[in-house]
């Protein structure tokens, strides 16, 4: 999971919008020279970023307002979608089932992590770029195709994936991929602006200022986008990073606290509370508050989107797209 706050992100488009571009030109030439020039580039530059800002509050509240009308977040969502149903026809014992698998699978990927810390020295990488590349491609990689073979495997005894024929399996497959797009492009307005207000308040109650970039892989991805060795790195926290944390939080893990707990929404929010835990570790110590919110929110989005389409296409391609655009944010950034 990447992290970019809501200024960064407006300010790199305002930058890359061709009227932006043409206002900085002009304003440039009136300014006669080097810092005139600079001058009002910027400030045009700025007030297309405060005006995209305000743009992206009102998507986020008109999403938000979709959402509920669409009965997504309103209180007895999943029960009036007979959520009580599905549960009755899991199989007694099944939610322990769930449990192992999640905790089978955490404890590969800790294994396989303590593994490549031992093999890629023996390698001899270049450099730490290289370094990461080749212990994300002995643990992640193989993990990531573990997982979703073992949910293919186990995903009907849940209510999920698509019986009869490869067809129509792909179908469902795809129509879910499409509903996790459109869930996303709502979902992202009201993620930056929440973002953003816990940002704010972080700010003030600590004096620091939010980082742009609060993620270390993200940080090497843009301090080293010229090397070749950043596009596989690209590549896996892009695409097997999320196939592989979607299977274990929201298909094993949320699935069995869904059975435990007897409800959808306590379900989604305890994976997300270990979702949020478990990147403690990859964004450092005095960044991460500025990172909460931004995680728990599109973790209880991606949540909603499993048990809404009961299918891990959704979240998947949410978790893609959100690291994707992190990515290119960030590269257009530097």
């Amino acid at each position: 999971m990447l992290n970019l706050d809501l200024s960064t992100a407006m300010a790199v488009l305002a930058q890359t919008l061709p009227t932006a571009g043409a206002e900085a030109g002009v304003a440039g030439q009136r300014g006669g020279g080097g810092t005139g020039g600079g001058g009002g580039a910027g400030g045009s530059v700025d007030v297309l970023s405060l005006a995209l800002q305000g743009g992206v509050l009102v998507l986020a509240i008109v999403a938000a307002w979709m959402l509920w009308k669409r009965d997504v977040l309103r209180p007895g969502s999943f029960t009036r979608l007979g959520r009580d149903e599905r549960r009755a026809t899991l199989m007694p014992g099944d939610e322990l089932l769930w449990l192992g698998l999640a905790g089978g699978v955490f404890i590969c990927g800790m294994v396989l992590a303590l593994a490549s810390q031992v093999v890629v020295p023996m390698l001899r990488p270049a450099d730490d770029l290289q370094g990461l590349v080749m212990r994300l491609g002995l643990s992640t990689a193989p993990l990531a195709a573990g997982v979703l073979t073992l949910w293919v495997m186990f995903a009907p005894r849940a209510g999920c994936g698509s019986g009869g024929q490869t067809a129509g399996a792909t179908s469902n497959a795809a129509r879910n991929a499409l509903r996790g797009l459109g869930l996303f492009a709502m979902t992202v307005p009201i993620l930056l602006v929440l973002g953003a207000a816990a940002s704010w308040m972080v700010s003030v109650a600590t004096g620091q200022a939010p980082p742009g970039i609060a993620h270390a892989t993200l940080s090497m991805i843009v301090t080293r986008r010229e090397d070749p060795w950043v596009w596989a790195l690209v590549a896996m926290v892009v695409i097997a990073v999320p196939v592989m944390e979607e299977v274990l939080y929201r298909g094993l893990l949320q699935t069995a606290l869904v059975q435990l707990t007897g409800s959808t929404w306590m379900g989604i929010g305890i994976t997300s509370v270990a979702f949020v835990a478990v990147h403690f570790g990859s964004v450092p110590p005095a960044q991460f508050a500025f990172a909460i919110v931004p995680l728990g929110v599109l973790s209880v989005a991606m949540g909603i989107a499993m048990e809404r389409t009961r299918s891990l296409a959704a979240p998947i391609v949410m978790h893609v797209l959100f690291n994707a655009s992190n990515v290119l944010v960030a590269m257009l950034s530097a």
